[in-house]
């Protein structure tokens, strides 16, 4: 009977482990490998234990904490030892050198690193940039395979020579397909979402997907969303994600949104933050413009889902973003925290409904070359390449 490699994949929250690892982890066991979750705690641990996926619960603080990480590495080394474990796949900056360095000290024979988003960008101060690219440098030396979703990340690594070309590769980014689809909802099936939301069956959405932290953007659309509904009252906005109040410091909270809307006359009641949901494509098939006015980012799902739906995009011109979104194609870019642009972009969408809709459907065009399937055969091709040499060298 042919042996199933067990492969381990570490992430720091069960947000990130349920809704941008389950499908992989579930295709990759699929496939043949007993692949299996390291995640923090959290509700969301047992929906994906109910999928199938073995998790171990291990806490790591997301800050630079000297005390608290040698603990995390100690913990993640002791649970690579006792699993047996084959390959370790880490994901997340810090776990990203946690992780493999982890694996090192267990003897796990092959480790893989996907980059979701190098944390440094153009606007952070110099010092600490140039601290987050050694950080990358070092981790890079523990890895066997680093996978970048992002093209312009793999573009950075090797003009900061953060990775040696050998150890690196685009991956890319995708989504279930089948799901995000917008002949999968008709017009009796918007009404009913909005309805729901207590929202007019013929007035306008403008939504934002993402954790609600500041470096999603949240208080630009929440500003953005004020200038809108001065110009069109009609106008509802829908703010999707979970509350990260425990995970991160610069958490944008539902209260400080309604605060923030109940300021404003134009717009009180008319702020829908929804926190985690379920049902995307169905909020996604209410909206009319989804917006993403982001810092940082790698290859951000939510904007691929929103193209996959159909649906005209306003983002900010960041890395990632620029990979989803074709400036006057499938939406706008706009520059970082320029409210009023983004603003007149969304505006913009909203008053040439018929040029919207040709934006949507060359997203969705788009979007079929963003298939999660074909993300997991990468994932998968690069785990055979690497477990194969391990066995050649043992």
């Amino acid at each position: 009977m042919k042996r199933r490699f067990r492969i381990v994949h570490i992430v720091n929250t069960d947000f990130f482990g349920r809704f941008l690892m389950l499908d992989q982890i579930r295709w990759l066991r699929d496939a043949g490998f007993d692949a299996r979750l390291v995640a923090g705690p959290g509700p969301l641990v047992p929906e994906i234990e109910a999928a199938g996926i073995p998790v171990t619960v291990l806490s790591s603080s997301r800050r630079i904490d000297p005390l608290s990480d040698l603990g995390t590495l100690a913990r993640l080394a002791r649970h690579f030892r006792e699993e047996r474990v084959d390959l370790v796949h880490t994901h997340n900056p810090k776990l990203n050198l946690l992780g493999p360095l982890a694996a090192r000290l267990a003897g796990v024979p092959r480790v893989v690193a996907t980059v979701h988003g190098y944390y440094f960008h153009d606007g952070m101060p110099r010092v600490r940039r140039a601290a987050f690219k050694a950080m990358e440098r070092l981790a890079a030396t523990f890895a066997d395979l680093i996978f970048t979703q992002s093209r312009e990340d793999y573009d950075t690594a090797l003009r900061e020579h953060l990775c040696p070309s050998r150890k690196l590769e685009h991956l890319g980014n995708g989504v279930d397909l089948s799901r995000f689809r917008p002949d999968r909802f008709g017009p009796e099936d918007v009404a009913r979402v909005k309805d729901k939301l207590s929202i007019p069956v013929d007035a306008p959405v403008v939504g934002l997907v993402g954790r609600m932290v500041r470096e999603k953007g949240y208080e630009e659309f929440v500003s953005a969303a004020a200038l809108v509904s001065g110009t069109r009252p009609d106008v509802h906005f829908l703010a999707v994600g979970p509350d990260e109040r425990r995970q991160k410091s610069d958490a944008f909270t539902r209260e400080q949104m309604l605060a923030r809307a109940a300021s404003t006359p134009t717009l009180r009641g008319r702020l829908h933050v929804l926190g985690l949901r379920h049902d995307i494509p169905a909020l996604y098939a209410a909206m009319d413009v989804v917006t993403l006015p982001s810092y940082r980012e790698g290859f951000p799902r939510s904007l691929v889902e929103a193209a996959a739906m159909a649906k005209p995009i306003v983002a900010t011109d960041i890395r990632g973003c620029r990979e989803v979104v074709r400036e006057g194609e499938n939406g706008f870019l706009v520059p970082v925290k320029n409210v009023p642009v983004l603003a007149d972009r969304i505006l913009a969408l909203l008053d040439r409904p018929d040029m919207a809709a040709q934006m949507g459907h060359r997203g969705r065009l788009m979007a079929l070359h963003h298939d999660e399937r074909e993300v997991c055969r990468k994932v998968a091709s690069g785990y055979e390449r690497l477990l194969l040499t391990a066995q050649v060298t043992a």
